[in-house]
C-alpha cells in the first residue's frame, strides 16, 4: 500500500495546484511525448520486474491480462487524463483572461498586436 501513496498525494497535490492555481498550458502536440515516455516506462518496468524483480508489488507480469491490460488501461487512462488537463488549460487560459497565450496556442491566430511567434 505504501507504493501506491507514495505515487497517489504527490500527484493528487499536483492535480489540485493545476486546477484551482496554475495557468500552465496544455498543448495537444506534447500528448505525443508523454505517451511515448510512458510506454518507455512501462517497457522498462517489465523487462527489469522479469529480469530482476519487482518494482511494484502489483505489477508481476506473469499474464497475458498484464501484459494486454496494463498498458492499454495506462494508455487510455493517460490520454483521458492529458486531454481533460487539455480542455482544462484552454477553458483557463481564456476565462483568466489571458487571450494572447490562448490565441497563440489554440487558434490560427499567430500575429496578435505586436507579438510575432514563428513556428517551426
Amino acid at each position: 500500500m505504501l507504493g501506491v501513496c507514495d505515487h497517489t498525494f504527490p500527484f493528487t497535490t499536483l492535480v489540485i495546484e493545476f486546477v484551482f492555481i496554475s495557468g500552465t498550458p496544455f498543448v495537444a502536440r506534447h500528448c505525443v511525448i508523454a505517451v511515448g515516455l510512458g510506454w518507455a516506462y512501462l517497457i522498462f518496468n517489465c523487462i527489469y520486474t522479469m529480469n530482476v524483480g519487482n518494482i511494484y508489488p502489483p505489477f508481476k507480469w506473469n499474464s497475458v491480462g498484464q501484459f494486454i491490460g496494463l498498458p492499454v488501461g495506462f494508455s487510455i487512462g493517460g490520454m483521458v487524463f492529458f486531454f481533460v488537463a487539455y480542455f482544462l488549460a484552454k477553458f483557463k487560459l481564456k476565462k483568466l483572461g489571458h487571450e494572447k497565450i490562448y490565441n497563440i496556442l489554440y487558434t490560427n491566430k499567430k500575429e496578435e498586436k505586436g507579438i510575432k511567434l514563428i513556428i517551426v
